[in-house]
C-alpha cells in the first residue's frame, strides 16, 4: 500500500509539475471604458449700467444672453427704453451694455448702439450709409460684439474721420 500511494504521490506530482510548466495563463485585459469628458462652462463677465435696477458686473455662462443679464441685475427701471434692447442677443466677455432711458419727445438724440442696432438704425449715422452698416452688422456677426467703440474702426469703410463724426453718438 505504501508502494501504492508513493505511485499515486508521484504520478501526482508529476502531473501538477506538468501542468505548471505547460499551462500559461492567459493574459486578458479589461479595457476600462473611456471617462466621459466633463464639460467645462467657460465664463464671461459683462457690466450692465443705466435704467436696470442692480448695475453692476456679472458673471454668465458663455452663450447668455441679454435677457439673462437684465434678470440678473434685477430687471429693467421703468424709465428704460426697451425698445432699444434686443434681448434676445448673445454676451460676449467683457462688453458693457448700456440701457438708455426712454427718452421724452424732446429733441434729444439718443445713443446708437453698435452692438444691438439694425442696418436701418446705422443708417441714421452721419456718413453711414446702406453699405457701411451693412458692413458693420456682418463684421459683429463674423467678429462677435464690439468690445470698444475704436474697435468699429475695424470694419471696412470706417475710417478714421467717420469715426470721429459719429464716436459721441454710439455706444456699446
Amino acid at each position: 500500500m505504501n508502494k501504492k500511494l508513493a505511485i499515486a504521490i508521484g504520478i501526482f506530482l508529476v502531473l501538477v509539475g506538468l501542468f505548471l510548466t505547460y499551462y500559461k495563463p492567459s493574459k486578458t485585459t479589461i479595457e476600462e471604458p473611456p471617462l466621459e469628458e466633463i464639460p467645462i462652462i467657460e465664463r464671461i463677465i459683462v457690466q450692465i449700467s443705466g435704467e436696470v435696477k442692480r448695475p453692476g458686473l456679472y458673471e454668465l455662462a458663455e452663450g447668455a444672453r441679454l435677457c439673462d443679464l437684465v434678470i440678473l441685475a434685477g430687471g429693467l427701471t421703468t424709465e428704460a427704453d426697451e425698445v432699444t434692447l434686443n434681448l434676445a442677443s448673445l454676451l460676449a466677455d467683457g462688453i458693457h451694455i448700456h440701457v438708455q432711458k426712454r427718452a421724452d419727445n424732446s429733441s434729444t438724440s439718443q445713443l446708437i448702439s453698435i452692438n444691438y442696432a439694425t442696418k436701418e438704425e446705422l443708417m441714421t449715422l452721419e456718413g453711414i450709409g446702406e453699405t457701411k452698416a451693412q458692413n458693420i452688422v456682418a463684421y459683429r456677426t463674423q467678429k462677435g460684439l464690439f468690445k470698444t467703440l475704436e474697435e468699429l474702426m475695424n470694419v471696412s469703410g470706417i475710417t478714421a474721420s467717420i469715426y470721429a463724426k459719429i464716436k459721441n453718438s454710439i455706444c456699446l
